[in-house]
């Protein structure tokens, strides 16, 4: 029979785990706000081949209005007429509810004496109001933050899988992280920073170092990217603003990495480059 602080060691973390997870499922009946809406109406409920080709509104987070598109097939309501908007949050808060779990997996590995500790930062986390405001979000945001939460995941147990599968865990996650938002790009890069940085400094995958294999990971992730947004390159133009000569993007070049790393303190980024200091911090260098 477990001792009493054993069992108060599994218990604790376990109740401010569920905590954090219902509480995000307190926002299930929230109503639709506009962008909802937009997207919804506009991208959801139309035929998968408009999903992927249609960029006429950045609303369209392409991997989740597919998500979406098929929930609306499972519940029985294809071109949402009536949507129910608690039975349509389901996907978001689901996905909102495996990043909790999938960022304590990471904590826990990372502080593995004190699994309290790991359930409190893993608390911070769900209801960090840049990202608790996305759990039942019907918008990209919630599941990239999902997402990103496995990435760490996988970055942090990179030691127990073979170079194989961690390769192309890695090489999906970034692809669909991407393929959901396309500004996620810029909040990957720190993820892959830590990936390397952990395959260069503390190798112990099966099969060798990680290095390599996060190089060609994020090497397919990028190519793949490119070619799943072709459809939809030249609705994306406006909104990446009109092409400029060569010399002066090199001279605005500094400015404009500057802006990148300052976004990289909001929403997803925040998460993320959060994330990334902690792995950098337990791999001691």
């Amino acid at each position: 029979m477990a001792s009493t602080p054993a069992l108060a060691g599994r218990v604790a973390p376990a109740v401010v785990l569920l905590g954090a997870i219902a509480f995000g499922w307190s926002h299930i009946g929230a109503p639709l706000y506009y962008d909802e809406a937009w997207t919804l109406v506009n991208f959801a409920r139309q035929p998968v081949s408009r999903i992927v080709t249609d960029y006429s509104a950045p609303n369209n987070h392409i991997a989740h209005s597919l998500l979406l598109h098929v929930w609306s097939w499972v519940i029985g309501d294809p071109v949402l007429v009536r949507p129910d908007t608690a039975i349509l949050r389901i996907p978001a808060l689901v996905m909102y509810s495996l990043g909790v779990l999938a960022f304590f997996a990471a904590a826990r590995r990372l502080i593995q004496d004190d699994p309290l500790s790991a359930a409190a930062a893993t608390a911070v986390f769900a209801c960090h109001p840049q990202v608790l405001p996305f759990a039942s979000a019907l918008r990209g945001y919630g599941p990239s933050v999902c997402l990103f939460a496995v990435l760490l995941a996988l970055v942090a147990h990179q030691d127990r899988v073979s170079r194989l599968i961690f390769a192309e865990a890695l090489a999906v996650l970034v692809f669909l992280i991407h393929y959901t938002v396309p500004s996620n790009v810029w909040f990957t890069l720190p993820f892959a920073v830590a990936a390397l940085a952990f395959g260069r400094f503390r190798p112990g995958l099966e099969g060798g170092s990680s290095f390599r294999a996060t190089l060609v990971a994020f090497a397919v992730a990028g190519v793949s990217t490119v070619l799943a947004y072709l459809p939809v390159y030249e609705q994306m133009k406006p909104y990446a603003g009109p092409a400029r000569p060569l010399g002066e993007a090199l001279r605005d070049a500094p400015g404009r990495l500057v802006e990148h790393l300052q976004r990289l303190s909001e929403g997803v980024g925040l998460a993320s480059s959060s994330a990334v200091t902690l792995l950098l911090a337990a791999a001691g260098i």
